[in-house]
Protein backbone atom coordinates (compact mmCIF):
# COMPACT_ATOMS: atom_id res chain seq x y z
CA UNK A 1 0.00 0.00 0.00
CA UNK A 2 2.71 2.65 0.99
CA UNK A 3 4.46 1.94 -2.64
CA UNK A 4 1.03 2.11 -4.50
CA UNK A 5 0.49 5.73 -2.55
CA UNK A 6 3.87 6.90 -3.38
CA UNK A 7 3.30 5.95 -6.93
CA UNK A 8 -0.06 7.30 -7.39
CA UNK A 9 1.30 10.32 -5.53
CA UNK A 10 4.82 10.61 -7.35
CA UNK A 11 2.64 10.00 -10.96
CA UNK A 12 -0.85 11.58 -10.31
CA UNK A 13 -0.40 14.12 -13.13
CA UNK A 14 0.75 10.90 -15.82
CA UNK A 15 -2.87 9.52 -14.38
CA UNK A 16 -6.58 9.51 -14.81
CA UNK A 17 -7.65 7.79 -11.60
CA UNK A 18 -11.25 6.72 -11.49
CA UNK A 19 -13.77 8.44 -8.90
CA UNK A 20 -13.31 7.46 -5.32
CA UNK A 21 -9.35 6.14 -5.92
CA UNK A 22 -6.92 8.59 -4.60
CA UNK A 23 -3.21 8.73 -2.39
CA UNK A 24 -5.31 9.58 0.32
CA UNK A 25 -7.82 6.20 -0.02
CA UNK A 26 -5.12 4.40 -0.60
CA UNK A 27 -2.78 6.12 2.25
CA UNK A 28 -5.56 5.04 5.02
CA UNK A 29 -5.11 1.53 3.95
CA UNK A 30 -1.40 1.66 4.31
CA UNK A 31 -1.88 3.01 7.74
CA UNK A 32 -3.32 0.27 9.06
CA UNK A 33 -1.21 -2.32 7.30
CA UNK A 34 1.65 -0.57 7.92
CA UNK A 35 0.69 -0.39 11.81
CA UNK A 36 1.19 -4.26 12.11
CA UNK A 37 4.06 -4.18 9.80
CA UNK A 38 5.40 -1.51 12.29
CA UNK A 39 4.93 -3.35 15.11
CA UNK A 40 6.70 -6.78 13.61
CA UNK A 41 10.03 -4.72 12.42
CA UNK A 42 10.15 -3.40 16.08
CA UNK A 43 9.33 -7.03 17.53
CA UNK A 44 12.52 -8.30 15.32
CA UNK A 45 14.75 -5.34 15.78
CA UNK A 46 14.36 -5.74 19.60
CA UNK A 47 14.88 -9.58 19.54
CA UNK A 48 17.94 -10.22 16.87
CA UNK A 49 19.58 -7.08 17.21
CA UNK A 50 18.82 -5.26 21.01
CA UNK A 51 18.31 -7.95 23.19
CA UNK A 52 21.23 -10.28 22.82
CA UNK A 53 23.79 -7.77 23.77
CA UNK A 54 21.49 -6.96 26.95
CA UNK A 55 22.75 -8.38 29.94
CA UNK A 56 20.39 -11.15 31.60
CA UNK A 57 18.74 -8.34 33.81
CA UNK A 58 18.13 -6.38 31.40
CA UNK A 59 16.21 -8.70 29.26
CA UNK A 60 14.17 -9.77 32.14
CA UNK A 61 13.34 -6.34 32.32
CA UNK A 62 12.02 -5.92 29.33
CA UNK A 63 9.71 -9.22 28.89
CA UNK A 64 6.59 -7.04 30.27
CA UNK A 65 7.43 -4.88 26.97
CA UNK A 66 7.79 -7.61 24.52
CA UNK A 67 4.43 -8.60 26.14
CA UNK A 68 2.61 -5.54 25.22
CA UNK A 69 4.38 -5.13 21.96
CA UNK A 70 2.89 -8.52 20.92
CA UNK A 71 -0.71 -7.36 22.23
CA UNK A 72 -0.62 -4.21 20.48
CA UNK A 73 0.55 -6.73 16.96
CA UNK A 74 -2.40 -8.99 17.77
CA UNK A 75 -5.00 -6.07 18.22
CA UNK A 76 -3.51 -4.36 14.78
CA UNK A 77 -3.40 -7.51 13.12
CA UNK A 78 -7.27 -7.77 13.76
CA UNK A 79 -7.95 -4.11 13.04
CA UNK A 80 -6.26 -4.41 9.49
CA UNK A 81 -7.76 -7.90 9.23
CA UNK A 82 -11.24 -6.07 9.78
CA UNK A 83 -10.48 -3.03 7.47
CA UNK A 84 -9.13 -5.66 4.72
CA UNK A 85 -12.32 -7.41 4.55
CA UNK A 86 -14.99 -3.90 4.73
CA UNK A 87 -16.59 -2.78 1.66
CA UNK A 88 -14.37 0.38 1.22
CA UNK A 89 -11.53 -1.85 0.76
CA UNK A 90 -13.13 -4.33 -1.67
CA UNK A 91 -14.16 -0.67 -3.52
CA UNK A 92 -11.31 0.10 -4.10
CA UNK A 93 -9.05 -2.49 -5.09
CA UNK A 94 -11.74 -3.20 -7.49
CA UNK A 95 -11.68 0.13 -9.19
CA UNK A 96 -7.59 0.07 -9.21
CA UNK A 97 -8.14 -3.56 -10.51
CA UNK A 98 -10.65 -1.87 -13.35
CA UNK A 99 -7.91 0.64 -13.83
CA UNK A 100 -5.18 -1.44 -14.61
CA UNK A 101 -7.00 -3.21 -17.44
CA UNK A 102 -8.49 -0.48 -19.09
CA UNK A 103 -5.80 2.24 -17.49
CA UNK A 104 -6.29 6.10 -18.52
CA UNK A 105 -3.45 9.00 -18.93
CA UNK A 106 -3.34 12.66 -19.17
CA UNK A 107 -1.35 14.08 -22.33
CA UNK A 108 1.51 13.89 -20.15
CA UNK A 109 1.93 10.79 -20.21
CA UNK A 110 3.08 10.74 -24.12
CA UNK A 111 6.62 12.00 -23.36
CA UNK A 112 9.53 10.57 -22.49
CA UNK A 113 10.16 9.80 -18.97
CA UNK A 114 13.88 9.97 -18.86
CA UNK A 115 13.39 13.87 -20.22
CA UNK A 116 11.16 14.31 -16.84
CA UNK A 117 13.02 12.07 -14.31
CA UNK A 118 14.80 15.26 -12.62
CA UNK A 119 11.93 17.26 -12.16
CA UNK A 120 9.95 14.08 -10.83
CA UNK A 121 12.52 13.71 -8.31
CA UNK A 122 12.74 17.09 -7.26
CA UNK A 123 10.04 17.05 -5.32
CA UNK A 124 11.03 13.80 -3.72
CA UNK A 125 14.06 15.45 -2.76
CA UNK A 126 12.97 18.54 -1.36
CA UNK A 127 10.54 17.15 0.80
CA UNK A 128 13.20 14.31 2.14
CA UNK A 129 16.05 17.35 3.03
CA UNK A 130 13.78 19.36 3.86
CA UNK A 131 12.40 18.18 6.55
CA UNK A 132 12.81 19.27 10.55
CA UNK A 133 14.22 15.84 11.47
CA UNK A 134 17.70 17.06 9.92
CA UNK A 135 18.39 19.86 11.50
CA UNK A 136 19.54 19.54 15.50
CA UNK A 137 17.76 22.34 17.24
CA UNK A 138 14.36 20.54 16.06
CA UNK A 139 15.04 16.51 16.05
CA UNK A 140 12.49 15.32 18.50
CA UNK A 141 10.51 11.84 18.38
CA UNK A 142 7.64 13.63 16.24
CA UNK A 143 10.35 14.93 13.72
CA UNK A 144 12.34 11.85 13.22
CA UNK A 145 9.08 9.90 12.38
CA UNK A 146 8.05 12.09 10.45
CA UNK A 147 11.67 11.80 8.76
CA UNK A 148 11.96 8.09 8.74
CA UNK A 149 8.67 8.19 6.62
CA UNK A 150 10.26 10.67 4.32
CA UNK A 151 13.41 8.60 3.93
CA UNK A 152 11.09 5.27 2.82
CA UNK A 153 8.58 7.15 0.59
CA UNK A 154 11.65 8.52 -1.54
CA UNK A 155 12.94 4.99 -1.41
CA UNK A 156 9.69 3.79 -2.86
CA UNK A 157 9.73 6.58 -5.05
CA UNK A 158 13.31 5.75 -7.10
CA UNK A 159 11.51 2.42 -7.34
CA UNK A 160 8.79 3.94 -9.14
CA UNK A 161 11.41 5.13 -11.79
CA UNK A 162 12.98 2.21 -12.60
CA UNK A 163 14.56 2.09 -15.77
CA UNK A 164 14.37 5.54 -16.04
CA UNK A 165 17.48 6.13 -14.78
CA UNK A 166 20.45 5.10 -16.08
CA UNK A 167 21.51 1.69 -14.22
CA UNK A 168 24.25 3.84 -12.56
CA UNK A 169 21.69 6.37 -10.81
CA UNK A 170 19.46 4.10 -10.08
CA UNK A 171 21.82 1.69 -8.53
CA UNK A 172 23.82 4.94 -6.90
CA UNK A 173 20.56 6.60 -5.33
CA UNK A 174 18.82 3.61 -4.15
CA UNK A 175 22.32 2.76 -2.02
CA UNK A 176 22.33 6.16 -0.59
CA UNK A 177 18.54 6.19 0.29
CA UNK A 178 19.06 2.84 1.61
CA UNK A 179 22.28 4.09 3.61
CA UNK A 180 20.46 6.53 5.37
CA UNK A 181 17.42 4.72 6.11
CA UNK A 182 19.87 2.09 8.16
CA UNK A 183 21.57 4.96 9.88
CA UNK A 184 18.44 6.69 10.78
CA UNK A 185 17.09 3.40 12.13
CA UNK A 186 20.01 2.45 13.93
CA UNK A 187 20.12 6.74 15.66
CA UNK A 188 16.35 6.38 16.02
CA UNK A 189 16.19 3.12 18.00
CA UNK A 190 19.26 4.20 20.59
Amino acid sequence: CRRLRTALRQFAPLLVLPEGVSPQRVGALARSAGLCRDLDVMDERLRRELLPDLPQREREALTPVLRQLGRRRRQAAAASAAMLAGQRCHTLLRRLEDWRHQPRFSPLAEQPLGDWCVIWLAPVWAELFLQAGWWPGEANAKTLHRLRRRLKASRYALEGLDGALSAAQQARSEEHTSELQSQFRISYAV
